[in-house]
């Protein structure tokens, strides 16, 4: 039988835009054993299950400490690093994960704390999961997690880092697969010592902004082209709200193995590569909000499963039928004009369609959609 240790979580205020220092921290949780008003419930990851040994002819069960010791010190000098404030993060289900990690008891193994991810062969830290978890302070240059040099995923999302910058010691973090620092309250130049990440699969910088003052926090990349020309194994790229004032590079549509891009809101302008249109592997592609960004769409033979808005003009191409496996188009507050194809009753996966804010012929009508399976599930916005 699994055990859980079980804490409770104040509910937390509508968030703000502020710096997190400036607000009270929340106290330290603990296990409890009774319900408070208003608190959520939630579950503690319970510790590693137990190793099965040999002592002589009988069999015991022994629980392995798997942590090394200047893993397990980083973390908590990380872990020290921040105070916890409920203002900190967005997500109605935050709370505090690093409150289980401590050096007492059954939980003096790192690879037991919440968020925590060990190889189980080497006892190496491998994957850390601090997402929405009250973190309120700044990251700095020598931030002893840039120690763990055996992560391979790190997220770090929905988060108050109060308005400081990515560290170059990044670098040493060469393992990476997967990193995401969004909604963190991050500015600055993206430091070009990410470039050296060159495992990265998944990447994900966006919405590093104040919404009162979105062009004054927030992240820059001087040079997507060597962003897209050392980072090869990228198939998810996500950047929307960071700051981008150039034109996309061509040589982005040479990135086959591409499932998700998102440049939505970075100051593009120029012309969108058509190109990008013909990734075998898209998924998702958004580029909406770039108001100096200008385009049309390709003919389609197959591919993607979202088509989002981008800003784009011309007639939608009857091809667009050939996207039997859309799931959603939402392709609103753009320039198109004409007709809307009829092919577009051949998308019967369909779950989300969205034209409207377009210049499509007066007295257009979409009943010749509703036949497709998905139509009773599908949001319709023209």
């Amino acid at each position: 039988m699994e055990f859980w240790n079980v804490y409770l979580q104040q509910p937390s205020l509508p968030n703000e835009n502020f710096g997190c220092l400036g607000k009270p921290s929340v106290p330290s949780l603990s296990v409890v054993d009774n319900q408070q008003k208003g608190w959520r419930v939630h579950h503690q990851k319970p510790p590693p299950p137990l190793k099965h040994g040999f002592l002589g002819d009988g069999e015991v069960d022994i629980q392995l400490p798997l942590c090394h010791e200047g893993e397990s010190s980083a973390l908590l000098q990380f872990k020290h690093s921040f105070f916890i404030n409920e203002h900190a993060s967005r997500d109605r289900f935050a709370y505090p994960k690093v409150e289980s990690w401590k050096l007492e008891g059954n939980t003096s193994d790192c690879c037991s704390w919440d968020g925590v991810e060990c190889d189980h062969n080497t006892g190496h830290v491998i994957g850390l999961n601090l997402s929405s978890s009250f973190l309120c302070g700044s990251i700095d240059a020598n931030s002893s997690l840039l120690s763990l040099v055996h992560l391979r995923r790190l997220n770090l999302a929905d988060n108050h880092f109060n308005y400081s910058r990515i560290p170059s010691g990044v670098r040493r973090l060469s393992r990476l697969t997967s990193l995401n620092l969004s909604r963190s309250s991050l500015i600055g130049s993206i430091p070009s010592e990410i470039l050296d990440l060159s495992l990265l699969i998944s990447l994900d910088l966006s919405k590093n902004f104040d919404q009162r003052n979105p062009r004054f926090w927030e992240l820059q990349i001087p040079s997507p082209t060597n962003l897209v020309q050392n980072l090869t194994n990228l198939k998810e790229l996500y950047l929307s709200g960071v700051y981008i004032p150039t034109t996309i590079p061509d040589i982005l549509a040479n990135m086959s193995s591409l499932t998700a891009i998102d440049l939505a809101n970075c100051g593009l302008y120029g012309e969108f590569p058509r190109s990008i249109f013909q990734l075998p592997n898209l998924k998702i592609l958004r580029a909406g909000f770039n108001q100096n960004l200008t385009g049309s769409l390709p003919e389609f033979q197959s591919s993607s499963s979202r088509l989002e808005r981008s800003d784009l003009s011309g007639n939608l191409p009857s091809s667009l039928g050939n996207l039997t496996q859309l799931t959603v188009l939402e392709l609103r507050v753009n320039k198109f004009s004409g007709q809307i194809p009829f092919s577009l009753a051949n998308l019967s996966q369909l779950t989300t369609l969205a034209l409207g804010r377009n210049y499509f012929d007066e007295g257009m009508r979409l009943s010749h959609l509703v036949s497709y399976p998905n139509s009773r599930h599908c949001t319709s916005r023209v």
